[in-house]
């Protein structure tokens, strides 16, 4: 058999002419062939750069012949097209613009390298933009720093990918395991990252799986995504895993600054905060602080404490706030599967403290404008629990709405006292409730046994010494004044044991504490005390603007004899969202068969003087036809007190109720009479007396009918005396003659129809009728795919040669046929 050699030999040597045309056409369909169809014969080349052995004259094609500054790596890969990794061998310093833009090539930790990928120093400023760098995965265990240790300013921009670094100590012997993406020098000097896009994601360390504001750092993040990241480790402290800070940990007098469209989302952390942590595992010496004026943290978990946030308190010398006032905090969860401490877990929020015989400093939330509503906990404070060592203050101005929480018991507010949870959470809490919600929709707090609570419960300190409980919640379930005026929404967060929204031992403020204290005196007059009753039920009402008859319920108090007949509403909200003053006023209920005078106002304060009193009724009777109604006028020694209109539709009875029997200023007996107003055409009697009730009849008057008087005879005139007729003078008759009626004809002036241009005249075309292509104005969608395809531009020319070719070759074996 001969081989393709021979053939094509042996072929040359007759024809020269056409081997030439068919190495032509070859070779310019090989030229024009899509460069997808090429890259599957291309072998894929990689590039190596190291920062710390590198060198710049190297082509950078092997470990041993790798480039040292990222600037020679980006102009090879720019170069190459074919590049799609650049291995980082050891740690690269960097400064300014850092973007693979116009490449194919992403940045890798290289096989078994440990270290740092890149370096910022102190002083300088390193701009991401357009690059991916990738930690390489698992690593066999290897690795144990995040991507990027900063010790200057860091902004991340549109097009950045820090992903899939997996940190931690291969020796299990260290916790310094710090920011799965980023970890910032725990030197004094300031750092800064600004976060306007870009995404961490898949990353892992034992403090901030994505980032580990390691000292006197702040992150300023206002676009982005930190997701996916998880902070954990099989190192244990006093039991506890060393791990704090899913998304983000805070580690020391690092704040973050979170706004816009920022999210931290599904990130998790074994122990203490699934998506940010205001500190770590143990008490923290310098402070952090967390100011969200925007973004949303969302879908993040926690083991122990604080789903979304993790907020930990201090030694004397330090603590950890968050200031909230606008932005998402929504369906985060605390697990449970943790080793920490999570009683009060807090599966949107966790504050966590210390009893104060230890002096530490308690973590602080403040939190404004915002709306806790639809969160879950397992058994108490669906909507927020704090345990012995915290201190609540839920405030109406500026504050918040708590409504339609979820949890076996007290479902939107639960606050424990006791020592059931050792000495370092053993204490009194103390706490101020508001009685209404932002806005200004009354709460109406009840406790599980559904009875509603005493206003000045809602404000004090619950006894250690009996474990006291408060147990709240409302029966309201929606409120579009509090939705209106919310900029924080802390919903459809979980957790396994306590406070599904916000669970604290520490310190919970909401909006602004302006209240007031009304206080109510009564006095009792001229009854037998004896007979007086033991406590007397007073009603506290807000003025309502819109309808001033119907005044808005907002609780009650019990005033007693023990307490001299005195009390005072405490913590009453002084003034609404517009900075306009509440208007308050009250009623008594339960003084049966005594009248009430009030007199004062919630500055000075209410007075009531109880004097013995009456029932006094009055009834209408008719004889004859009946008036649509009268009006009654009831008189107190002779002077209008009251007034009341009677109808049929009460039977024509009416009581006048709790009359003072005696009047309180000299004591003297009071007589009451009623009158009627006068009513055209009836005559009105009254009868009875204020004792056994009074009776108005009213008889209908019958006027008798005028007689007619009769009319004079006219006199007839003189007899005898004829009339003596007046001649007349006769008219000329000329009649004018009438003009007879023009006929008509029916129809004769009605206009002539115009055809109407709405109708479809023959052979004409309805453009409705038009059959219609489906889609024929659809645009075509632009291609969004990210990966590089070759160009197919070429394809009918690179088909064309290679069907030259083909022809060519028939051609000459056909004349080679015919030859022979």
């Amino acid at each position: 058999m001969r081989t393709i050699p021979q053939f094509i030999m042996k072929r040359v040597q007759g024809r020269v002419l056409a081997v030439v045309t068919f190495l032509l056409a070859l070779t310019l369909s090989l030229g024009f062939m899509p460069s997808n169809l090429q890259r599957v014969y291309a072998q894929e080349e990689n590039l190596y750069l190291d920062g710390q052995n590198g060198n710049d004259e190297n082509d950078g094609t092997t470990q041993e012949t790798a480039v040292k500054s990222f600037e020679r790596a980006k102009e090879l890969a720019t170069e190459n097209p074919y590049i799609e990794v650049i291995y980082v061998v050891d740690t690269v310093p960097v400064t300014g613009e850092i973007s693979l833009d116009n490449t194919n090539a992403i940045l890798m930790r290289n096989p078994g390298f440990s270290g740092y990928l890149l370096s910022i120093s102190a002083g300088e400023e390193v701009t991401l933009r357009n690059i991916t760098i990738d930690g390489g995965g698992e690593n066999d265990g290897k690795t144990e720093k995040s991507l990027i240790y900063l010790q200057g300013d860091l902004n991340i921009e549109d097009g950045t990918i820090l992903e899939n670094n997996k940190a931690n100590d291969p020796t299990r012997k260290s916790t310094d395991v710090y920011g799965g993406a980023i970890s910032s020098d725990f030197g004094g000097k300031k750092k800064v990252i600004n976060m306007t896009g870009g995404i961490i994601r898949d990353n892992r360390a034992y403090f901030g799986g994505g980032i580990c504001l390691s000292s006197n750092t702040t992150l300023n993040m206002s676009g982005g995504e930190i997701r996916e990241n998880k902070a954990i480790s099989p190192i244990n402290f006093n039991g506890n895993p060393f791990v704090s800070g899913g998304g983000i940990c805070a580690y020391r007098s690092s704040t973050i600054n979170l706004s816009g469209d920022a999210q931290i989302a599904d990130n998790y952390c074994h122990e203490y905060g699934g998506g940010i942590a205001l500190g770590s595992i143990i008490d923290v010496t310098e402070g952090n602080t967390l100011n969200m004026t925007g973004g949303t943290i969302s879908g993040n978990k926690a083991g122990a404490s604080g789903g979304g946030i993790f907020i930990q308190c201090g030694l004397s010398t330090g603590n950890s706030v968050a200031n909230i006032s606008e932005g998402k905090i929504i369906n985060n969860a605390m697990t449970g599967e943790g080793d920490g401490n999570n009683h009060f877990g807090g599966g949107g929020i966790y504050v966590n403290g210390k009893a104060e015989i230890l002096r530490g400093k308690q973590g602080v939330l403040n939190l404004t404008n915002a709306l806790i509503t639809d969160n879950t906990a397992e058994t108490e404070g669906g909507g927020y629990a704090s345990c012995p060592t915290s201190n609540t203050g839920i405030n109406v101005k500026n504050g918040v709405a708590i409504f339609g929480n979820h949890s076996e018991k007290a479902q939107d507010i639960y606050i424990e006292a006791g020592y059931r949870y050792g000495y370092v959470s053993s204490g009194s809490p103390k706490y101020a409730i508001s009685s209404f919600m932002l806005g200004g929709t009354p709460y109406n707090w009840k406790n599980d046994e559904n009875e509603e609570l005493p206003i000045n419960k809602l404000e004090g300190e619950l006894s250690s010494a009996t474990g006291e409980i408060l147990g709240l919640h409302t029966d309201v379930t929606e409120d579009a004044e509090a939705e209106g005026l919310a900029k924080v929404i802390i919903s459809g967060n979980t957790s396994a044991t306590r406070g599904g929204g916000i669970g604290s031992n520490g310190t919970v403020n909401t909006g602004e504490k302006k209240v007031i204290s009304i206080k109510v005196n009564k006095t009792w007059k001229y009854d037998n005390p004896e007979t007086r009753p033991t406590s007397i039920i007073v009603e506290l009402y807000r003025v309502n603007k819109e309808a001033p008859a119907n005044p808005i319920y907002i609780g009650q108090e019990t005033m007693t004899e023990a307490d001299d007949w005195s009390i005072s509403f405490k913590n009453l909200p002084k003034i609404d969202e517009n900075d306009e003053l509440y208007q308050y006023t009250i009623k008594e209920k339960g003084a049966e068969g005594y009248s009430v005078k009030m007199s004062g106002n919630q500055t000075s304060g209410f007075k009531l003087v109880n004097v013995p009193g009456i029932i006094l009724t009055v009834e209408k009777k008719w004889n004859g036809e009946s008036a649509n109604q009268v009006e009654i006028k009831l008189l107190a020694d002779g002077t209008t007190k009251e007034k009341v209109t009677l109808t049929e539709a009460d039977q024509w009875k009416h009581s006048f109720e709790n009359l003072p029997k005696f009047d309180a200023n000299d004591g003297h007996e009071i007589v009451y009479t009623v009158e009627e107003t006068a009513l055209s055409g009836y005559t009105s009697e009254i009868s009875g007396d204020a004792a056994n009730g009074y009776i108005v009849t009213n008889t209908k008057t019958i006027t008798p009918p005028s007689p007619t008087p009769e009319t004079p005879p006219t006199p007839s005139p003189r007899p005898n005396r004829p009339s003596i007729p007046t001649p007349s003078t006769p008219t000329p008759s000329n009649p004018t003659p009438s003009t007879p009626p023009t006929p008509t004809v029916a129809g004769e002036s009605r206009p002539t129809p115009t055809p109407d241009s709405s109708e479809v005249t023959e052979n004409e075309v309805n453009p409705e009728l038009v059959p219609q292509v489906l889609g024929e104005s659809r645009p075509v969608a632009d291609n969004k795919r990210d990966t590089p395809t070759g160009d197919s531009s070429k394809l009918l020319l690179w088909a064309g040669f290679f069907g030259l070719s083909v022809l060519g070759l028939a051609y000459y074996g056909l004349k080679r046929t015919v030859n022979r």
